[in-house]
């Protein structure tokens, strides 16, 4: 598994620093104001607020509080198994001289990234009842999309290494 690379540095790390110089060597002014705003929007706390409100919306919806129970209680544990993934793999960061917004804690798998593939994907599945398949697709194209670029703009700024963001896809 993933865990497994990155804790005994296996053959899968061997990609997160050239991946992290290219983005490094690719920044700009703009970009960065950007890639802070959106990784902001993913982050634990974003994600958190969300998460409760797009629960209690979803509820009020299908008035039902089921649903909504269902969004929290996923992202809550998503927050919950990342924060024990981080712990136990203990992983060090990328060096604070690349990072542009400094980021303390230790970086596998990345809480924003988690977070934002949980609330995104568990919302999508729940939204999605009674849809046409055509309407599922697009959905769920919209949650992973909306992943990936909370993801590069964890690599972009330098908090993560790539093994960091792509963590989710192991699980």
């Amino acid at each position: 598994t993933l865990s497994i690379q990155v804790y005994g540095s296996g053959w899968l790390t061997s990609f997160d620093g050239p991946v992290t110089d290219w983005m490094v060597d690719h920044r700009s002014g703009a970009l960065n104001q950007i890639a802070v705003a959106v990784t902001d929007l993913g982050s634990p706390v974003a994600t958190a607020l969300l998460g409760i409100t797009c629960g209690v919306l979803i509820s009020w919806r299908a008035r039902s509080v089921v649903p909504g129970l269902i969004v929290i209680g996923t992202v809550g544990g998503a927050a919950v198994a990342s924060t024990v993934i981080k712990a136990l793999v203990g992983r060090e960061r990328p060096p604070t001289n690349i990072q542009v917004i400094l980021e303390t804690g230790h970086s596998f798998p990345s809480g924003h990234v988690t977070g934002t593939a949980a609330l995104f994907g568990i919302a999508v599945l729940v939204v999605s009842v009674d849809r046409t398949a055509a309407v599922k697709r697009l959905l769920m194209l919209l949650a992973v999309t909306v992943t990936v670029v909370v993801a590069l703009t964890r690599l972009y700024l330098g908090a993560h290494w790539l093994t960091d963001v792509i963590a989710r896809r192991d699980a």
